[in-house]
């Protein structure tokens, strides 16, 4: 599977200085740039000079699943027959995509509904739609091709979503380069501020993975293509935003 990196840094960064007054009472002064959050104390409990940075990592991932939705409505004077009728093609459907290799795990009716047809006098509808996992690219587009020849002109491809199969080999590069981002702009941001970053006071990450493309919709030509529907699965984006929190440490005078 390849994988491409791609470096985002954007940032978000908060610089907080608070500084102790003399004599009872007094506030601590501070000094903000694109204020991100409230000040965090210092280890020891009293407030402390803090810097807040945002950083962000990205890695690009190959998807290798794809997820298909095949709809399949019939439409009869009768509810028995139509439910009937109805029925009959959803089980072709089912036993094509078993047939190009798809396991019944992956399989699963995902939609079900029955209602008078309009006008009333065209008798009544059934959709049924059935969601199936395809593990294997290389088989996706004739496995596409199959269920709808198997349909016929009752079917329809509601659904077709690339993803990836598992985030994780591609989560430790992305968390790295927003580490890495975070704490470069918040040296940046203290070297600006006249003073020298400290150690790591806290660090969270929110894992985020960009949405698959909108699902499209496409008719059914009313039987298997001569030509298996060409699938290509470019790439994803996992996406990583971590938020440190680092202490400030003053400059010695003459440093």
């Amino acid at each position: 599977m390849r994988a491409y990196l791609t470096i985002a840094a954007t940032l978000g960064a908060a610089l907080t200085l608070g500084l102790a007054g003399c004599g009872g009472g007094a506030r601590p002064a501070s000094t903000d740039v694109k204020s991100a959050g409230p000040a965090v104390l210092a280890s020891n409990g009293s407030p402390g000079a803090t810097i807040t940075t945002v950083g962000v990592g990205t890695v690009n991932g190959e998807p290798d699943t794809l997820t298909i939705g095949i709809g399949v409505t019939t439409t009869a004077a009768h509810v028995a027959t139509s439910l009937a009728e109805n029925n009959a093609v959803a089980v072709r459907v089912q036993q094509a995509l078993e047939h190009d290799g798809l396991v019944a795990a992956d399989l699963q009716t995902t939609g079900l509904s029955l209602q008078q047809a309009y006008p009333a006098s065209a008798g009544y509808q059934v959709y049924d739609e059935v969601t199936a996992t395809v593990r294997n690219l290389a088989k996706a587009g004739t496995m596409i091709d199959d269920a709808l020849g198997a349909a016929g002109d009752d079917g329809r491809l509601d659904m077709a979503n690339l993803s990836l199969s598992s985030t994780n080999p591609y989560l430790a590069s992305a968390r790295t380069q927003a580490v890495t981002a975070a704490r470069v702009d918040a040296e940046e941001l203290a070297a600006a501020a006249g003073e020298r970053l400290g150690s790591l006071i806290s660090l969270t990450d929110s894992p985020q993975q960009t949405t698959s493309p909108y699902p499209e919709s496409f008719a059914s030509a009313g039987g298997a293509a001569a030509t298996p529907v060409p699938i290509q699965a470019g790439t994803q984006q996992v996406t990583v935003s971590v938020t440190g929190v680092w202490s400030l440490v003053a400059q010695a005078p003459g440093s």
